[in-house]
Order: C-alpha cells, then structure tokens, then sequence
C-alpha cells in the first residue's frame, strides 16, 4: 500500500512538472508574440519614415540650384499605431504645398490587402545664397551694389521672392525699409519714378516722317516704360503716352 503511494505521489509530481513547462513555454510564446508585433510595427514606422525623407530628396533632386542644398526632417510616428506591414509599396504624395519646401504633410497609403492611409508631417529647409542688405536700407533708395551681398539663407523661411541677380536689384529703389542682412526681394522692389504726378513734361509724338513736340502735365507717377495719362497743354486732350525718360513721353502716331 505504501509503495502504490509512493508511485502515485511520484507521477503527480512528474505530471506538475511536465504542465510547469508547459505553462512556461505557452508563456515565453505570448512574450515573443507581442515583441513580434511591435517590431513589425516598428519595422512600418521605420519604413514609412525613411520613404518620405527619400521621396522628399528625390522631389527636389531635378529643382535645386547648383548652390541651394536641402535638409529634411520627418516628425516622430506613435509607433503604437496598428499599422499592418506594406509590402506592395509605399503610394507617397505631397498634400496640399506642392512647393515642397517649408512645413508639410505627405500623404502615405498602401494599397495591399489591409490598404491603409497616414498622413505624416515632415519639413524641408532649402538653402541658398540670396542678396541681403549690408546695411540699413531707407524705402524709396535707389539701390547700388554697395548696399548688397551674398549670404546663405533659409529660402523655406522667406515670404517673398529672393533675388541671386545683381542686375535684378541696381538701379532699382526699395519699396520698403529694409535692415541689415534682410534680403531683397522682388516683391520690395520697383522702377525709380521718372515722372511724378503734376510734373510738367515734355510730349513727343512721332511717325516714321513726323515728329511733334508739345508740353503737358503727368497725370500719373510713372517709371522707365510705364504708360501713364498726360493732359496736353495746348490741346487740353488727355492722352495715353509712355515714360521713356525723366520728364519725357512719347506717343506713337
């Protein structure tokens, strides 16, 4: 009887190990099932992030300018979002600023048998020499070179348009202030006035065997080619006549 007890005790021990390792195992699987999963999900964060800086380089690739240079950052993706793995490739497009520069979304999708959609936030800063001001610029100055230089700068962080030209910027005046390293652009700058308003002027009206010349009165400002109305003195006609010099318009017959 005793012996019977003894074997019977033994097998219920061997019997508790064998399910102790059983449990265990079941164990360890769920443990290597959930790091599975995240590293999977981590795998699609990482994919997504790589594929939208290298879709956005590529963008620019065929627009840079031999002196511009771009750096592209992609902001941080909850890794806890429960996207499956894409392995039809990732659909990448620009939503919204087609310019591809400054802040931005991109439009990520794949299109496998569990299609999903993210859009992913990222910014691309485009550096490049622009003209700026070596100085405090006062509007209405009439630009030299003296007053430029070129400086590398973060176009993405520009409202208006930059100018790399020289030619583009002397001679012209500044439509508004400017201080020290702000750089000029094509917006702030404009023609210096060659007639102003109730300035007395000269009147040229010619044709190939004419040529008359009479006095009038600018009833525009005008610059270098603008076409402006003139009230010819003798006549008391109001006329159309273009700026082509200081105090002097022409008419063409």
């Amino acid at each position: 009887m005793r012996k019977q007890t003894n074997t019977d005790i033994g097998k219920l021990i061997k019997d508790t190990c064998q399910l102790g390792r059983v449990l265990k195992n079941l164990a360890l699987m769920a443990v290597l099932g959930s790091s599975i999963h995240v590293f999977a999900e981590q795998n699609v964060i990482t994919q997504i992030s790589v594929e939208i800086e290298l879709f956005l380089k590529e963008f620019h690739a065929g627009r840079l300018q031999a002196n511009h240079r771009i750096e592209v950052s992609v902001d941080y993706i909850d890794p806890r979002l429960n996207l499956p793995e894409c392995n039809s490739g990732l659909q990448l497009s620009l939503n919204g600023n087609q310019r591809g520069i400054g802040r931005l979304q991109v439009k990520a999708s794949c299109a496998g048998d569990r299609p999903w959609t993210k859009y992913v936030a990222a910014e691309v800063n485009l550096f490049g020499e622009v003209l700026v001001a070596t100085e405090n610029i006062r509007r209405g100055t009439k630009i030299e070179e003296r007053h430029m230089r070129l400086l590398e700068t973060n176009i993405a962080t520009l409202r208006r348009t930059p100018v790399t030209d020289k030619s583009l910027v002397i001679g012209m005046e500044q439509k508004y202030s400017l201080t020290s390293g702000a750089p000029f652009s094509l917006e702030g700058l404009s023609k210096p006035l060659l007639i102003e308003r109730g300035d007395l002027v000269q009147l040229v009206a010619e044709s190939q065997n004419l040529r008359i010349r009479q006095q009038g009165e600018a009833l525009q400002d005008g610059a270098l080619g603008k076409v402006i109305n003139v009230r010819n003195n003798s006549s008391e006609m109001i006329i159309q006549a273009e700026v082509v010099g200081s105090g002097k318009v022409k008419v063409q017959l």
